[in-house]
């Protein structure tokens, strides 16, 4: 058998597996929730840039300026100004294509001149020929046509062209928007790598103590043997969650102790009977050997050793009964009549029942019983062959069957006089008889034993009651 993790590393694994991907998802949406709002900020920055650059551009179209580097008179213009900000790039176009202004250091580069609406700023990126990434805002707009002058009477109207379309892009680099994202990355990274080892060294620490109770529980199982199946297993401080598998624990070696007292009970009572018996054989045998006898002294002997042997035989196939009582029915329970198993076992019993003068008085209903009719016969057959054996010659033996809710009761009584107060409670310990001087050769005390394995394998129960010199058993069985 491959060997397997224990709970111990089931726990602690599995914890810090559902830990990490918690701190995996939750830094992904942390990561993803700050950079999307620097680059909202981004572009909004660039958004009012835009709009600043293009109503600059605007200006200076309307004033017919075409800004190709500094004036050599008068003051620097406001476009003049933005293009030559080193933070900052800008590319003008009017609606021809004509560029009207670009930053210095674009040197060769071209900024996108993005399609949108009219006043509709259009973000975007771009990369420069030496590899610089620039976000970018591009914004097209019309001028104001200009008022035409109130014409001379008479003179017909005359109405100005519109203005062209003017467009301008402005980019900003992203170095400090990935290089925040990395720095933020970097202590995403960190803090849930520490987080994870920190747990892993606290959940270690919790698990091994809380699973304690478990390592306490195997030590008391492990000192368990066969001559301690009478002790309760006891475990310090067990969480609740343990203490229906103590319970149950308990139960089941409470069962196995009881089972073990009764197989041992059981091996010593029938080396008890067996040695009886043998020893009666051997003494017999040893007489008739010791010297010469006339033959009729040898066949008393043998009429003797033959009487033990019955016996001993007797005995064995109590027991052989007593041990098949435990194996499985061999067929499903079906409806049967308790008053066609009376009949059949009274047939058999005549002999019996005339030899000692008793009399079979039945009453009550034929009632009719869900068990398997083999069992059940068998049932019937050893309950009256055992009132049979020990009611008072010359007395009645009364049967009775009444409906009783779900069940039928069935009674078996006799009268039985001299029977200890106590017969109706040991009646069904194995080889216990009431008064061994008047046991019949063929019962060795197994037969109540072996009626109350039937009744319970029928579904049923057995109870007897011994008062006033009087033996009852009752029977009570499931009705079909």
């Amino acid at each position: 058998m491959s060997p397997t993790r224990s709970l111990r590393d089931r726990l602690v694994v599995g914890a810090l597996v559902s830990t990490s991907a918690v701190l995996a998802v939750g830094g992904v949406a942390v990561y993803a929730s700050v950079r999307h709002r620097l680059e909202r900020e981004l572009d909004r920055s660039l958004e009012t840039l835009a709009r600043s650059a293009s109503a600059v551009l605007v200006a200076d179209h309307v004033r017919l300026l075409r800004v190709d580097g500094p004036r050599p008179n008068g003051p620097r213009s406001p476009l003049q100004a933005l293009v030559e900000r080193n933070d900052v790039w800008v590319q003008g176009w009017a609606e021809d294509g004509l560029e009207l202004a670009r930053s210095e250091h674009l040197v060769d580069d071209e900024l996108p001149r993005a399609a949108a609406p009219l006043d509709v700023v259009a973000p975007g990126t771009t990369t420069l020929a030496d590899g610089t990434t620039l976000r970018t805002a591009t914004l097209s707009h019309r001028p104001p046509t200009r008022r035409p002058r109130r014409p001379r009477p008479g003179a017909p109207a005359f109405l100005p062209p519109d203005p062209p379309v003017l467009t301008v892009t402005v980019a900003r680099g992203d170095a400090e928007l990935r290089a925040a994202l990395a720095h933020l990355r970097r202590i995403l990274l960190l803090t849930g790598a520490g987080a994870v080892l920190a747990g892993a060294a606290l959940l270690t620490l919790v698990v091994r103590r809380s699973l304690r109770p478990l390592d306490a529980l195997g030590d008391e199982i492990a000192r368990l043997d066969d001559s301690r199946l009478d002790r309760r297993i006891v475990v310090e401080d067990a969480p609740a969650e343990l203490a229906p598998v103590i319970d149950r624990l308990n139960e089941s070696v409470a069962r196995i102790g009881r089972a073990f007292e009764r197989e041992r009970s059981f091996a010593g009572a029938a080396a008890h009977e067996l040695r009886t018996p043998l020893a009666g054989l051997r003494a017999t045998l040893e007489v008739s050997a010791s010297r010469e006898r006339p033959p009729a002294e040898h066949l008393e002997a043998e009429r003797t050793c033959l009487a033990i042997v019955e016996r001993m035989e007797a005995l064995v196939l109590g027991l052989l009964e007593l041990a098949r009582s435990d194996a499985p029915a061999a067929a499903d329970a079906v409806p049967c009549s308790l008053a066609d198993g009376v009949s059949d076992a009274l047939r058999t019993l005549g002999p019996l029942l005339d030899a000692r003068r008793l009399t079979v008085r039945s009453s009550g209903a034929d009632e009719a019983v869900r068990a398997d009719e083999r069992l059940l016969r068998r049932l019937v057959s050893n309950l009256l062959e055992n009132a049979a054996t020990y009611a008072d010659e010359g007395s009645a033996i009364e049967v009775a069957a009444e409906r009783d809710g779900g069940d039928v009761v069935w009674t078996v009584g006799n009268d039985a006089a001299g029977l200890p107060a106590d017969a109706g409670a040991r009646a069904f310990e194995t080889f216990w008889r009431a008064d061994a001087a008047r046991e019949a050769g063929a019962h060795v005390g197994l037969g109540l034993p072996l009626c109350r394995r039937i009744a319970e394998r029928l579904g049923g129960a057995i109870d007897a009651t011994s008062a006033d010199g009087r033996f009852v058993v009752t029977l009570r069985l499931p009705a079909a």
